[in-house]
């Protein structure tokens, strides 16, 4: 199981084109990964357990995807292909399901 890296142009000032990303295509492997359900809350739900709280604290986990470790025995479902080697990820990049 092998992904391809693909070039993506980020978005500069005032829309132009910035640096360039490099992203893994997941697409095939996200269209046979089954998707973890978890319900949503509703809105009056999370304001109803809010408004008994004693402390309210946000975070913001910028790329916290990179958080979450891949199963040893799932890296393999990682891989991607390089000009230099074929490399797997030991934590979740972005874009997998």
């Amino acid at each position: 199981m092998v992904s391809f890296v693909v070039c993506v142009f980020k978005k500069g000032e005032g829309g132009a084109k910035g640096d360039v990303r490099l992203c893994c295509d997941y697409r095939y492997l996200n269209r046979y990964t089954v998707g973890e359900m978890v319900p949503m809350r509703s809105t009056k739900e999370i304001i109803h357990r809010v408004g008994k709280a004693n402390v309210i604290t946000t975070c913001d986990c910028r790329n916290s995807y990179w958080q979450i470790p891949i199963r040893l025995e799932d890296t393999w479902l990682t891989a991607f292909v390089t000009d230099f080697n074929v490399f797997e990820w030991l934590r979740a990049p972005f874009g997998l399901k």
